[in-house]
């Protein structure tokens, strides 16, 4: 499932011509002209926006998930040198899943 400011992105209609997910830096996919919520205050008072969806397309598939989680753990470590090297780790992950994807 994709995670807002991570791999979906919510922006006013035209703002942005492009996102890249922050996860595996692939090009995320637009929908256009939504009308819904962008976010879960919104979803939970029914409040409604016009916005341009952004969405990776790797987002749903289990590999992905494992960098966000990555991601987020680098985040959250406050050390410079476990930030690097989870960093590290998360690229090699990604890298390899993104090359096993190409060579199907």
């Amino acid at each position: 499932m994709p995670t807002k400011g991570y791999d979906a992105f919510f922006q006013p209609v035209g703002a942005r011509d492009r996102m890249t997910c922050r996860v595996c830096g692939a090009e995320c996919t637009v929908t256009r002209g939504c009308i819904g919520p962008t976010g879960f205050a919104e979803a939970m008072t029914g409040a409604e926006q016009p916005h341009d969806r952004f969405v990776c397309p790797h987002a749903d598939l289990p590999w992905h998930s494992e960098g966000l989680a990555l991601l987020r753990e680098e985040e959250a470590e406050s050390d410079r040198l476990l930030r690097r090297l989870l960093s590290a780790r998360r690229e090699q992950w990604v890298q390899r899943h993104l090359r096993d994807e190409r060579e199907r």
